[in-house]
C-alpha cells in the first residue's frame, strides 16, 4: 500500500549577514520533495535527492560563515523533452533593501540545456531575467554563484525566483544522469530601508492619474523618481520630486501624470540617496479615468477559447499570448475577438492586446484541461 506523507516544514534558516541585515537560507534536506511553496511544471525533471552532495564552498554573505549543507539537493534533469520551470516560494521583502540572491551549483558534462534564472516582484505575474545562463559555467565541482544583486526586489511584498530550461533529450527520466544541481538557495537583505513609506497610492482624476505617498522617516533621501510602464517590466522616468534628506517627521508628496497611457498604467517610485544608491517602491496599477472596466477577457480560467472585449470605439490591431518566460506561444491579427487555446499546455500565460488607436492592454490568464 502506498503511503502518502504531507511535509509542511519550511527549512529556511534566518541569519545575520556580514554586509546585509538578514536573510533566508533554503536547504533541501527535509525530504525528497520540493520545499513548501516551491513548485515545478515537470515533476519528473525536478528531483530533490541525496546524491552528489554539495561541498567545498562557503556562503559569502553569512556571519558566522555557513558551509555547504550537503545531503539533499535539487537536481534538474535533461530528459523527457520537457519545458521545465521551477518556482520558489514567495519572499516578503517589505522594508528590506540591498536584496541579494545566490546558490550553490554543480553540472554534469552531459547536461546540455541552458538554465535561465529570473525574478518576479509582483507575485509571479511577470518575470525579469537575472541571468540567462546559470548552468554552462558550472562543472562537476560544486561552487557558489553569487551574491547577485536584485534592486527591483527591495520593499516588495511577494518576490519569487524561477529557473527555466528546455530539455534537449527525450529519453526517459528514470535513472537520468545528465543534471544540473543547486543547493543552499539564499536571499539576503539590509533591514535598514532609507525611506519608510506609510502609503503609496494611484488614483484616476479628470486631469490624469494622481500619485500620492507619505513617508514617516527619511535617511539621506535626495529624490524620488516617478516611473511608468505598460507591462510592469520596462519602466520609463516621467518625473522627479526632491526628497527631504534626513528627517523623522511625516512628509507628504504628490505627482500628477497629466498624460497617462491608454490601457493599464503601472507606476513605481525610485528612491535615490545622495550617494547614488537607490531602491524601488511597490508597484501600483490603474487605468486613466473613463477606461475602467473597458477591457475584459473571459472565461478565466479557460479550457478551449478566450473571448476579448475592448472599448466600443476600439478595434483590435493584433495580439500575443506569452508564457511566463516571455516566449510568444500564439499570435493573432486584426479584428480577432476570440483566441483559441485548446492546443497549448495548461499553465499561466499573459495575453497582450494592441488596438488600432495604439492602446495596449494585458491580462494574466490560466489555461486548464
Amino acid at each position: 500500500m502506498k503511503k502518502i506523507y504531507l511535509f509542511v516544514l519550511f527549512l529556511g534558516v534566518l541569519f545575520k549577514a556580514a554586509s546585509q541585515g538578514g536573510g533566508i537560507l533554503q536547504t533541501f534536506d527535509g525530504a525528497a520533495a520540493l520545499p513548501t511553496g516551491w513548485s515545478t511544471t515537470a515533476t519528473s525533471n525536478a528531483l530533490v535527492e541525496n546524491a552528489s552532495n554539495s561541498n567545498g564552498y562557503t556562503i559569502p554573505t553569512t556571519n558566522p560563515t555557513v558551509s555547504a549543507s550537503g545531503i539533499n539537493n535539487l537536481s534538474m534533469r535533461n530528459c523527457g523533452g520537457a519545458t521545465v520551470s521551477i518556482t520558489t516560494a514567495a519572499f516578503d521583502l517589505t522594508g528590506k533593501s540591498n536584496v541579494i540572491v545566490g546558490f550553490g551549483r554543480r553540472r554534469t558534462s552531459t547536461f546540455a540545456p541552458t538554465v535561465s534564472f529570473s525574478v518576479s516582484v509582483d507575485g509571479g505575474t511577470t518575470f525579469s531575467t537575472l541571468n540567462s545562463d546559470v548552468s554552462s559555467a558550472a562543472n562537476t565541482t560544486w561552487a557558489f554563484l553569487g551574491p547577485i544583486s536584485v534592486p527591483t526586489a527591495a520593499n516588495q511584498a511577494s518576490v519569487i525566483f524561477r529557473f527555466d530550461y528546455v530539455s534537449t533529450s527525450s529519453t526517459s527520466c528514470t535513472g537520468s544522469s545528465a543534471n544540473f544541481r543547486i543547493d543552499d538557495f539564499i536571499v539576503g537583505w539590509n533591514d535598514v530601508f532609507p525611506v519608510k513609506l506609510t502609503f503609496f497610492k494611484a488614483e484616476a482624476r479628470s486631469t490624469g492619474v494622481e500619485l500620492s505617498w507619505q513617508t514617516s522617516e527619511e535617511i539621506s533621501n535626495q529624490r524620488f523618481e516617478i516611473e511608468r510602464s505598460l507591462d510592469a517590466k520596462s519602466f520609463e522616468k516621467i518625473g522627479a520630486i526632491e526628497g527631504k534628506g534626513t528627517i523623522s517627521i511625516a512628509q507628504n508628496y504628490s505627482f500628477l501624470d497629466s498624460s497617462p497611457l491608454q490601457g493599464l498604467n503601472y507606476y513605481r517610485l525610485k528612491q535615490v540617496d545622495f550617494d547614488g544608491k537607490y531602491s524601488y517602491s511597490v508597484i501600483r496599477d490603474i487605468r486613466a479615468k473613463g477606461e475602467e472596466s473597458s477591457f475584459r477577457v473571459y472565461p478565466n480560467p479557460a479550457t478551449d477559447e478566450l473571448k476579448i472585449e475592448v472599448p466600443q470605439q476600439e478595434e483590435i490591431s493584433y495580439g500575443e499570448l506569452l508564457d511566463l518566460t516571455g516566449r510568444i506561444v500564439k499570435r493573432y491579427g486584426a479584428g480577432s475577438d476570440k483566441v483559441s487555446i485548446g492546443d497549448i499546455r495548461p499553465g499561466v500565460y499573459i495575453l497582450k492586446i494592441k488596438t488600432q488607436t495604439g492602446a495596449r492592454y494585458q491580462q494574466r490568464i490560466i489555461k486548464i484541461n
